[in-house]
Protein backbone atom coordinates (compact mmCIF):
# COMPACT_ATOMS: atom_id res chain seq x y z
CA UNK A 1 0.00 0.00 0.00
CA UNK A 2 2.79 2.31 0.80
CA UNK A 3 4.67 1.32 -2.60
CA UNK A 4 0.93 2.64 -4.37
CA UNK A 5 1.38 5.81 -2.23
CA UNK A 6 4.51 6.73 -3.18
CA UNK A 7 3.79 5.83 -7.19
CA UNK A 8 0.51 8.17 -6.88
CA UNK A 9 2.68 10.73 -5.46
CA UNK A 10 5.28 10.71 -8.12
CA UNK A 11 2.47 10.79 -10.54
CA UNK A 12 0.77 13.69 -9.49
CA UNK A 13 4.24 15.32 -9.25
CA UNK A 14 4.79 14.45 -12.89
CA UNK A 15 1.32 15.86 -13.75
CA UNK A 16 1.29 18.89 -12.12
CA UNK A 17 4.56 19.63 -14.09
CA UNK A 18 2.36 19.89 -17.51
CA UNK A 19 -0.69 21.42 -16.13
CA UNK A 20 -0.49 24.30 -18.54
CA UNK A 21 -1.99 22.06 -20.89
CA UNK A 22 -4.53 21.22 -19.04
CA UNK A 23 -7.94 23.39 -19.61
CA UNK A 24 -8.46 25.17 -15.79
CA UNK A 25 -10.64 28.32 -14.73
CA UNK A 26 -8.39 31.24 -13.59
CA UNK A 27 -8.64 33.99 -11.27
CA UNK A 28 -6.27 36.34 -10.11
CA UNK A 29 -5.05 36.08 -6.10
CA UNK A 30 -6.10 39.42 -4.72
CA UNK A 31 -3.23 39.33 -2.36
CA UNK A 32 -0.72 38.62 -5.01
CA UNK A 33 -1.32 41.15 -7.37
CA UNK A 34 0.83 43.55 -8.37
CA UNK A 35 0.64 46.10 -10.59
CA UNK A 36 0.64 46.17 -14.36
CA UNK A 37 3.50 48.62 -15.80
CA UNK A 38 3.00 50.40 -18.75
CA UNK A 39 6.36 51.45 -20.61
CA UNK A 40 5.68 53.70 -23.46
CA UNK A 41 8.97 54.91 -24.25
CA UNK A 42 11.33 53.84 -27.96
CA UNK A 43 7.87 54.79 -29.27
CA UNK A 44 6.78 51.24 -28.97
CA UNK A 45 3.84 50.58 -25.60
CA UNK A 46 5.01 47.83 -23.90
CA UNK A 47 3.82 46.25 -20.67
CA UNK A 48 5.01 44.04 -17.92
CA UNK A 49 2.67 41.75 -15.61
CA UNK A 50 4.14 40.35 -12.33
CA UNK A 51 1.48 38.35 -10.67
CA UNK A 52 0.01 35.53 -8.88
CA UNK A 53 -2.91 33.35 -10.37
CA UNK A 54 -4.74 31.11 -8.26
CA UNK A 55 -6.70 28.07 -10.60
CA UNK A 56 -7.74 24.00 -10.45
CA UNK A 57 -6.84 21.74 -12.60
CA UNK A 58 -8.32 18.35 -12.72
CA UNK A 59 -5.54 15.57 -13.62
CA UNK A 60 -6.08 11.66 -14.18
CA UNK A 61 -4.12 9.39 -12.59
CA UNK A 62 -3.63 5.42 -13.44
CA UNK A 63 -2.08 3.79 -10.80
CA UNK A 64 -1.65 -0.38 -12.37
CA UNK A 65 -5.57 -0.89 -13.26
CA UNK A 66 -7.36 1.83 -10.97
CA UNK A 67 -8.11 5.52 -12.44
CA UNK A 68 -8.17 7.99 -10.38
CA UNK A 69 -9.84 11.60 -10.81
CA UNK A 70 -8.47 14.47 -9.26
CA UNK A 71 -8.63 18.05 -8.87
CA UNK A 72 -5.87 19.93 -7.28
CA UNK A 73 -5.08 23.52 -6.75
CA UNK A 74 -2.73 25.46 -8.93
CA UNK A 75 -0.88 28.46 -8.28
CA UNK A 76 0.59 29.96 -11.92
CA UNK A 77 3.51 32.67 -11.48
CA UNK A 78 3.08 35.39 -14.18
CA UNK A 79 6.53 37.28 -15.05
CA UNK A 80 6.39 38.16 -18.72
CA UNK A 81 6.82 41.90 -20.43
CA UNK A 82 5.33 42.33 -23.90
CA UNK A 83 4.88 44.99 -26.43
CA UNK A 84 1.52 46.16 -27.09
CA UNK A 85 1.79 45.96 -30.84
CA UNK A 86 1.30 42.04 -30.22
CA UNK A 87 -2.11 42.63 -28.63
CA UNK A 88 -5.11 40.73 -30.44
CA UNK A 89 -7.58 43.61 -30.19
CA UNK A 90 -6.80 47.11 -30.44
CA UNK A 91 -9.82 49.91 -30.04
CA UNK A 92 -10.87 52.96 -28.47
CA UNK A 93 -12.10 52.47 -24.90
CA UNK A 94 -15.47 54.18 -25.54
CA UNK A 95 -16.78 51.62 -28.27
CA UNK A 96 -16.24 48.89 -25.28
CA UNK A 97 -19.91 47.99 -23.87
CA UNK A 98 -20.04 44.87 -21.61
CA UNK A 99 -17.96 41.97 -23.40
CA UNK A 100 -18.25 43.69 -26.65
CA UNK A 101 -16.55 46.08 -29.04
CA UNK A 102 -19.38 48.37 -31.08
CA UNK A 103 -17.97 50.29 -34.10
CA UNK A 104 -20.57 52.09 -36.03
CA UNK A 105 -20.01 52.03 -39.49
CA UNK A 106 -22.88 53.43 -41.33
CA UNK A 107 -26.36 54.76 -41.30
CA UNK A 108 -29.04 54.18 -43.98
CA UNK A 109 -32.85 54.63 -44.75
CA UNK A 110 -34.66 52.57 -47.41
CA UNK A 111 -38.16 53.67 -48.43
CA UNK A 112 -39.72 50.47 -49.73
CA UNK A 113 -38.86 46.86 -48.55
CA UNK A 114 -35.79 45.37 -47.38
CA UNK A 115 -34.52 42.08 -48.42
CA UNK A 116 -31.72 40.35 -46.83
CA UNK A 117 -31.74 36.16 -47.68
CA UNK A 118 -34.86 34.70 -46.67
CA UNK A 119 -35.73 37.53 -44.41
CA UNK A 120 -38.17 40.41 -46.05
CA UNK A 121 -39.25 44.04 -44.50
CA UNK A 122 -41.07 46.76 -45.52
CA UNK A 123 -42.04 50.06 -43.91
CA UNK A 124 -45.69 49.37 -41.85
CA UNK A 125 -47.26 52.67 -43.96
CA UNK A 126 -46.43 54.71 -46.37
CA UNK A 127 -45.33 57.49 -44.57
CA UNK A 128 -43.04 55.20 -42.76
CA UNK A 129 -38.98 54.67 -43.83
CA UNK A 130 -36.75 51.63 -42.59
CA UNK A 131 -33.36 52.96 -41.50
CA UNK A 132 -30.58 50.84 -41.16
CA UNK A 133 -27.54 51.28 -38.64
CA UNK A 134 -24.88 49.63 -39.46
CA UNK A 135 -22.03 48.37 -37.31
CA UNK A 136 -19.67 45.66 -36.50
CA UNK A 137 -19.29 43.71 -33.29
CA UNK A 138 -16.38 41.84 -31.89
CA UNK A 139 -16.84 39.60 -29.12
CA UNK A 140 -14.55 40.43 -25.76
CA UNK A 141 -15.89 37.34 -24.06
CA UNK A 142 -14.69 34.10 -23.51
CA UNK A 143 -17.45 32.14 -24.66
CA UNK A 144 -19.80 32.84 -28.23
CA UNK A 145 -22.26 34.77 -28.23
CA UNK A 146 -24.98 34.57 -30.58
CA UNK A 147 -26.67 37.99 -31.31
CA UNK A 148 -29.41 37.37 -33.18
CA UNK A 149 -31.76 37.55 -30.03
CA UNK A 150 -32.06 41.31 -27.91
CA UNK A 151 -31.09 39.31 -24.51
CA UNK A 152 -27.26 40.08 -24.96
CA UNK A 153 -27.20 43.55 -26.76
CA UNK A 154 -30.75 46.05 -26.75
CA UNK A 155 -31.09 48.97 -28.79
CA UNK A 156 -32.73 52.27 -29.42
CA UNK A 157 -32.83 54.26 -32.17
CA UNK A 158 -32.85 58.36 -31.22
CA UNK A 159 -33.82 60.86 -33.46
CA UNK A 160 -32.79 64.62 -33.49
CA UNK A 161 -35.31 65.69 -31.45
CA UNK A 162 -34.66 63.05 -28.72
CA UNK A 163 -37.42 60.63 -29.46
CA UNK A 164 -36.54 57.01 -28.97
CA UNK A 165 -37.87 54.29 -31.22
CA UNK A 166 -37.56 50.65 -31.07
CA UNK A 167 -36.16 47.90 -33.02
CA UNK A 168 -37.90 46.02 -35.53
CA UNK A 169 -35.30 43.82 -37.02
CA UNK A 170 -31.70 42.54 -36.84
CA UNK A 171 -28.91 40.79 -38.98
CA UNK A 172 -26.40 39.07 -37.08
CA UNK A 173 -24.62 35.63 -36.76
CA UNK A 174 -23.06 34.05 -33.37
CA UNK A 175 -19.41 35.55 -33.10
CA UNK A 176 -17.06 33.44 -31.14
CA UNK A 177 -14.33 34.97 -28.76
CA UNK A 178 -12.29 36.87 -30.25
CA UNK A 179 -14.55 37.48 -33.51
CA UNK A 180 -15.26 40.31 -34.87
CA UNK A 181 -18.71 40.11 -37.47
CA UNK A 182 -20.99 42.93 -38.94
CA UNK A 183 -24.91 43.54 -37.79
CA UNK A 184 -27.59 45.25 -39.01
CA UNK A 185 -29.96 46.90 -36.87
CA UNK A 186 -33.48 47.90 -38.97
CA UNK A 187 -35.96 50.42 -37.22
CA UNK A 188 -39.24 51.04 -38.67
CA UNK A 189 -40.03 55.07 -38.07
CA UNK A 190 -41.91 58.22 -39.08
CA UNK A 191 -40.75 59.47 -42.68
CA UNK A 192 -40.06 62.86 -40.73
CA UNK A 193 -37.67 61.58 -38.09
CA UNK A 194 -34.11 62.15 -38.31
CA UNK A 195 -32.36 59.16 -37.01
CA UNK A 196 -29.00 60.16 -35.68
CA UNK A 197 -27.80 57.71 -32.62
CA UNK A 198 -28.26 54.44 -31.23
CA UNK A 199 -28.75 53.86 -27.98
CA UNK A 200 -26.81 50.17 -27.10
CA UNK A 201 -26.78 48.61 -23.88
CA UNK A 202 -25.46 44.87 -23.37
CA UNK A 203 -25.98 42.33 -20.62
CA UNK A 204 -23.03 42.40 -17.81
CA UNK A 205 -21.82 39.13 -16.55
CA UNK A 206 -19.52 38.83 -13.25
CA UNK A 207 -18.81 35.24 -11.13
CA UNK A 208 -18.74 36.28 -7.26
CA UNK A 209 -16.87 33.49 -4.57
CA UNK A 210 -18.76 32.81 -1.64
CA UNK A 211 -15.87 30.72 -0.78
CA UNK A 212 -14.55 33.44 1.57
CA UNK A 213 -17.39 34.25 3.68
CA UNK A 214 -17.69 33.49 7.41
CA UNK A 215 -19.16 30.60 8.53
CA UNK A 216 -21.08 32.89 11.32
CA UNK A 217 -22.23 35.18 8.93
CA UNK A 218 -24.47 32.22 7.39
CA UNK A 219 -26.05 31.07 10.27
Amino acid sequence: MRQVLTYLSLAIVLLLSVTSSIPATAQDSEDNNEPILINMEDGEGSFSIQQDVETKATVELLVGDQLYQLIVPVTVQIDTTKLLADALISAPASRQIGTFLFEPVHLEVIEDEYEQGFRTLEPSSADNVLVLYMANITNLDKVEANLAYTSLLETTAIDDAGNRYEEEMRFCDEIAPGEKVPCLFIFDVPATANLIDLDVAAKSYKQFSFTTIDETKKE
